[in-house]
């Protein structure tokens, strides 16, 4: 949220959280999609969470508007009737698709009414990753987290759009 009623929220970052979370996950040892460190994958979708769950307890209107954007990655300017009119035929919108399977992460536009989906995300990747080391044939594809944000919002039965940088 931006303006007078701005929430900041800051913590102290535990990266052991995250590492004992990704070794109760990645142990005995398998081999993660890419070699990505584990416990960032859990981190990014934890922020996710949290940040989320910031707004959450406010109980916005269900079509409240959400763009959960990446801001390292720098924030654009979005077409504000555009953004309303993609949301009325889609429940998300995405930017760039990264590969077959993935989306990148640089922002999510969805209403308030679909912030479980995401907030979800952080407890499911553990379950998703579990899935994948037993061979389940209908598992997540890698274990990338652009990847598993789209196998994630495909469980949820999610309608999306891929965007680009056109928003």
């Amino acid at each position: 949220k931006f303006g007078n009623d701005s929430n900041i929220y800051l913590y102290h970052y535990n990266k052991q959280k995250h590492v004992k979370k990704t070794d109760k996950v990645w142990k005995p040892k398998f081999i993660n999609s890419y070699f990505q460190q584990g416990y960032r994958i859990f981190s990014f979708f934890f922020n996710i969470k949290g940040v989320l769950n910031m707004i959450q307890n406010e109980k916005y209107d269900d079509n409240t508007v959400i763009i959960l954007s990446r801001v390292d990655i720098g924030l654009k300017l979005y077409n504000e009737t555009k953004i309303l009119n993609l949301l009325n035929e889609y429940d998300i919108i995405l930017g760039n698709r990264t590969n077959v399977h993935g989306t990148d992460s640089k922002a999510f536009i969805f209403k308030y009414k679909y912030i479980d989906v995401f907030t979800s995300l952080y407890d499911s990747y553990e379950l998703y990753i579990l899935d994948k080391k037993l061979n389940n044939p209908n598992s997540v594809v890698t274990t990338c987290p652009e990847d598993i944000v789209m196998y994630h919002l495909k469980k949820k039965n999610m309608k999306y759009i891929f965007t680009g940088d056109t928003i």
